[in-house]
């Protein structure tokens, strides 16, 4: 067992083959921009919900500055050490709510892979070729959040390896009734070895396929007041088109608060 102690919150984690990641948390060699997002866009009054929770790391975090978490994991081998790690801070951070399903366009049942291995945080709901792959239950978001009747979430982290490009589309309803501040991954080369596969034939197609859907997926976000970076920064609709066109991950929040 480890203690993590990020920006004046600690929580526990197991140690295991995560080690040299947590070591890498601990040091703040892991995304510390990340957990800058998280404290300054949740608070105590309102529940946040952390889609691709993997094995902890933001919703651990972030549960400790909001009323509620909800964290959805449909990786098997992530979700058995998400859960343990939840369990091991227990009463303490009694306020999080674990999904082992996909936040997903549709409800119902979907097929997750990854090209690597299964628990290593690669996993994508986008179709391609992959080394391992697995039937996970799926549940649209605003499907979940008249489900569970949350009506105070002002906080929605979304890194799900490609799978905002089909998610984000089925959520905007949602997203523009209640405004969350939107802590969105874009992950453009998973889309860029999925999609049609006329457009897998020649990259310049693929690379335009890939801008196009980005665009679209912005587009469809435009009802936001403000996009920036992980660093404050205003991005404007064309840098973000150009960063996927070259195939770059991007974080961006999404937000109308100030």
């Amino acid at each position: 067992m480890m203690q993590i102690e990020v920006r004046g919150r600690s929580w526990l984690v197991r140690t295991s083959e995560y080690q040299k990641f947590w070591n890498e948390v601990q040091l703040q060699e892991w995304e510390p921009e990340t957990f800058v997002v998280f404290e300054r866009y949740t608070d105590r009054l309102h529940s946040l919900i952390d889609i691709g929770a993997w094995i902890g790391t933001t919703v651990l975090f972030g549960c400790q500055n909001a009323r509620a978490a909800y964290a959805f994991e449909p990786d098997p081998v992530a979700f058995a050490e998400l859960s343990a790690n939840v369990a091991l801070n227990q009463p303490r951070l009694a306020n999080v709510r674990l999904f082992p399903q996909a936040i997903a366009s549709k409800t119902g049942k979907a097929r997750l892979g990854t090209p690597v291995s299964v628990g290593d945080s690669s996993a994508s709901l986008l179709s391609r070729p992959t080394k391992h792959a697995w039937s996970v239950d799926t549940i649209r978001l605003d499907d979940f959040a008249k489900r569970e009747n949350i009506t105070d979430c002002n906080f929605v982290k979304m890194d799900i390896e490609g799978g905002e490009y089909q998610v984000i589309p089925s959520a905007v309803k949602w997203l523009q009734e209640f405004r969350p501040t939107l802590y969105l991954s874009l992950h453009p080369a998973q889309l860029y070895w999925s999609g049609p596969k006329i457009f897998r034939l020649i990259p310049a197609w693929r690379r335009a396929f890939v801008a196009k859907q980005t665009a679209l997926l912005i587009d469809a976000l435009a009802f936001y007041r403000a996009c920036i970076t992980t660093q404050g920064a205003h991005i404007s609709r064309a840098e973000i088109i150009s960063h996927a066109r070259q195939l770059q991950n991007l974080a961006l929040v999404l937000t109308d608060q100030n």
